[in-house]
């Protein structure tokens, strides 16, 4: 690789609900905690009580995920990049997160879990 070439690797953590915004109130309403940076930013021992709570609210609606990225720089202010996703499916933990509304192009699956990537490419400019 280049100076400007780079290859990144990502794990990732998502929540996703067919009905965000009620599962956002949900949260605040059973946490006492709103989702806003102005929240997270005040993080303290009420905030850690509260992400127990949280995780059990959101537990079916979390996707780990993971992504790897090439980035190779064309000169001093252009990159070219290309990038894989990989969402995760365990049958019987996630399946709310993957009702209506999750788009599905490409799956691998077995009775256990189902993988779904996805792939991006475009150009950055700094």
């Amino acid at each position: 690789l280049e100076d400007n070439d780079s290859i990144d690797f990502e794990i990732l953590w998502k929540i996703s609900s067919k009905n965000m915004k009620g599962l956002k109130n949900t949260i605040k309403s059973e946490t006492g905690k709103d989702l806003s940076w102005t929240s997270l930013l005040k993080f303290n021992s009420t905030a850690i009580q509260a992400t127990g709570k949280f995780f059990n609210i959101v537990n079916n609606y979390q996707i780990p995920a993971a992504r790897l990225t090439l980035n190779l720089g064309l000169g001093k202010h252009f990159t070219i990049f290309a990038s894989g996703t990989f969402d995760l499916k365990v049958n019987g933990w996630n399946d709310k997160a993957f009702d209506e509304g999750y788009e599905r192009k490409w799956e691998w699956a077995s009775t256990k879990f189902a993988v779904y990537p996805s792939v991006a490419v475009g150009l950055k400019i700094r």
